[in-house]
Order: structure tokens, then C-alpha cells, then sequence
């Protein structure tokens, strides 16, 4: 399962002016955000970044280490940093992570190749001024980065995006390589969100519950490039990883659907009336079920929560799907371009009995597949549900009743 989601982090100037046009910010983007559907080509952008001072000088001293910090998301500070990327891929749930970085005065670009977990970082500014020790993603722990001497495998297609970039007159004269080696990923925070990308990507991959993140990777910028050239860079960058991931999303297929509904405490908020609930992808209806509460009779009480699971033992693959059927379980869901934006629920209470709800929650199980221990390769359902959906706020359904509506949409 995935989202098509990519996030992007600058720091020092020019990789958080490069990325303005793709924050949400108002007051970053000038009021011309179009990371939406960016260039109509199925994909999400969204940059976070710092704000500095026009007067501010970008150098780093390890003995005194005095340096512009700046405001906002993702401030020059271990700390903030952790916090930020941990809202932000909660929030966002990406499918790929590209962070740009400065390095040095001079006009070049540098696409690393991955990152070594330090033994012991540069210095930030404010104590704490080393990384924390462990990181969360959800409602799941891990222990730090590893081991220190870990090496955490950049994945962006780096020698696509060079060709790409080397190519585009935008860019004539300008210095554009994948290092090698790790000579250039330093000690301090280029290296340590480089090291973030790369572990989200590797704890996120397609065998995992949850969402996949199919790319990572760190890029240094040289302090003296123009601009206007590192914005187009980032553009070329962008459209390569696009088409690459393009190649590895694999099709979504759900086994189970689980709605819950919590009841407003009201004293007419519960229905003698089945409530209907009706399954798209796109346009198409996979499935219409009334929910019947049998733990309860038919009745939806009021001041209770309720769950209401849906299991697909058929199979119902995507027209759009390009895999034969051959490599399809043989029950679930298919969503050919992933739930997100092709899968909604309706709800309709076909009764003049006003049902109130506080809550309404879409949750699933998927099918994947995954190595097993007879080193086959085998579908499986997840264990735990995944929430896809979560919607807090008072609304009320009944048909045939002045000022209700009859039914609501709920798009995942």
C-alpha cells in the first residue's frame, strides 16, 4: 500500500529557496503552490524547509559551532529535525524522500550514494547536540540509526537523474555527479536526514504492513549555484525519480475493509435503521452492504462505537491492472494506482430516523506478497488493520427530512 506522496527537505540557502514553489506555506510559496498533482503526472509534492535572515552567513565551525539555526520546519538542530521528519512522513506517508543539503561556497551538485551512522556526530547548537537514540514511526520503535559504522544505502536513480540533468540547457556549466564514495556526506545534519530517508525507506519496503516508501536519497548543493539552475535541478530530479518509481509501485490489493462508526452520546443519535454502505474504486461499485450490527441487533446505539468488517474471498482485479492474473491472489481487492485517491465509501441511512455520528474510521487489511520460510514466494494478509481513514466532526444522515442529507462520501 501506498500513497503518491514525496516529500522534500532543504536546509541553508539555496536548497530551501530552491524548493519554495512546493511548500504549503503561504508565506513560503507566495501564494503558488503546485506540488498538487505536480505536472498532472499522478504525484503529490510537498518541501519543508527553514527561513534564515538576509544577513546570515552559512559556514560551519565544529569548535564554535556558530550558525544561522533559521525558523520553522526543520531547523538546523538534531532534535527539530527528528521531530519534523517524524511528523512529517507520519502525516504524509511517502512514497519516496529526497533531501537537499549546502555544501560549500562553490557552484556543483552531488548526489550521494548513502550514509555511514557516526560514531559521533558534529555538534548542533543546542543541548542535546547529538541525534536522539531512538526514532518512532507510529506507533512502532526502533533503535536509533544502528549500530554506529552502519551503512544505510541511498536509493535515488542517481545516474538516470544525471543524465537527465547534464542534458537540460538549463544546466550548461554546471558540475552535476554521483559521488562514489562517501567522501562528501559528512558528520553532521546532510548526513543524519540522509541517514532518516534511508532507514524510513528500508523499515517501509513492499513486504511490510503499512506504507511503502520506494526511494531515498540525500543531494548536496554547492552554496555558490545559482538559484534558478538548482530549482530546475530539483524539477529534473523529480520527474526521474517519478518515472522510476513508476516501474515498482506495485498494484494494492485489499482483503478486508473495516468501517467504525463512533455514535454521538446525543439522546437521538442512534437508528432502528440499517445503515448502507457502499464500496468504489473510482466509479466502479465493488460492493453495497448494510451494516448489520448483529452484536446489537440492527439497532446503532447511541454513545457506542461500532466496527463493521468486510472480507473479499473473490478476487476483483483493477481494468487498469497491467499484471496477469497468474500473479494475483485469489481473493481481495486490486487497486491498479493504490487506494489512495481511488477508493471511497458511502454511507446512506435510508430512514427518517437521524442517525448522529462523532467518528468515522476506514481501515484495511492487505494482501501482499512476501519470502516465506520455505523460501517461496507466497500471498499474505496482515495480521493488524491499517487506518487509512480518519474523519472527527458531528454529521447527520436521514432521507426524506427537511435540512438532512441522505447520504455522505468518504474519500480515502
Amino acid at each position: 500500500m501506498y500513497t503518491k506522496n514525496i516529500l522534500l527537505i532543504g536546509y541553508w540557502p539555496p536548497t530551501n529557496i530552491m524548493l519554495k514553489q512546493f511548500s504549503r506555506r503561504r508565506i513560503q510559496n507566495e501564494g503558488n503552490y503546485v506540488g498538487e498533482n505536480w505536472e498532472g503526472l499522478g504525484y503529490n509534492i510537498f518541501a519543508f524547509f527553514p527561513d534564515f535572515n538576509d544577513d546570515d552567513v552559512f559556514e560551519y565551525d565544529r569548535s564554535i559551532p556558530e550558525f544561522p539555526v533559521g525558523t520553522g520546519s526543520f531547523k538546523i538542530d538534531y532534535q527539530d529535525t527528528f521531530r519534523d521528519f517524524v511528523w512529517a512522513t507520519e502525516y504524509y506517508k511517502p512514497c519516496a524522500i529526497i533531501s537537499f543539503s549546502r555544501m560549500g561556497d562553490w557552484e556543483e551538485i552531488v548526489l550521494e550514494p548513502g550514509h555511514m551512522v557516526c560514531e559521533e556526530w558534529a555538534p548542533d547548537k543546542t543541548h542535546p547536540t547529538q541525534p536522539s537514540k531512538s526514532i518512532p514511526y507510529w506507533l512502532n520503535h526502533y533503535t536509533g540509526l544502528g549500530e554506529a559504522g552502519t551503512y544505510l544505502q541511498g536509493s535515488l536513480p542517481r545516474n538516470k537523474i544525471v543524465e537527465a540533468a547534464v542534458s537540460t540547457p538549463e544546466l550548461d556549466g554546471l558540475r552535476i555527479w554521483a559521488a562514489g564514495t562517501l567522501d562528501t556526506t559528512g558528520d553532521f545534519l546532510s548526513n543524519y536526514i540522509g541517514a532518516l530517508g534511508a532507514r524510513y525507506k528500508k523499515d517501509h519496503g513492499y513486504s511490510e504492513p503499512g506504507y511503502q516508501c520506494r526511494v531515498s536519497g540525500h543531494v548536496h548543493v554547492g552554496g555558490g549555484t545559482p538559484v534558478e539552475k538548482v530549482k530546475v535541478f530539483s524539477e529534473v530530479a523529480l520527474r526521474e525519480t517519478i518515472g522510476y518509481i513508476d516501474n515498482y509501485l506495485n498494484s494494492t490489493w485489499i482483503y478486508t475493509f473495516a468501517i467504525r462508526l463512533a455514535q454521538s452520546n446525543a439522546p437521538d443519535a442512534g437508528t432502528a435503521s440499517k445503515l448502507i454502505a457502499k464500496l468504489y474504486r473510482d466509479d466502479y461499485l465493488i460492493s453495497e452492504k448494510e451494516l448489520d450490527w448483529a452484536d446489537r441487533g440492527d439497532f446503532l446505539m447511541p454513545g457506542i462505537e461500532h466496527l463493521h468488517v468486510m472480507s473479499f474471498g473473490d478476487r476483483k482485479r483493477d481494468p487498469l491492472s497491467e499484471y496477469p492474473s497468474s500473479n494475483a491472489p485469489l481473493g481481495g481487492i486490486e487497486f491498479a494506482n493504490g487506494i489512495h485517491g481511488h477508493f471511497r465509501i458511502e454511507l446512506e441511512n435510508p430512514s427518517n430516523d437521524i442517525w448522529r455520528s462523532d467518528l468515522i474510521e476506514i481501515l484495511v487489511k492487505e494482501k501482499r506478497q512476501s519470502l516465506s520460510s520455505d523460501g517461496e514466494v507466497r500471498w499474505r494478509t496482515d495480521r493488524n488493520f491499517t487506518r487509512v481513514y480518519s474523519n472527527l466532526g458531528s454529521r447527520s444522515l436521514a432521507t426524506d427530512r427537511d435540512g438532512f442529507d441522505s447520504k455522505e462520501t468518504f474519500l480515502v
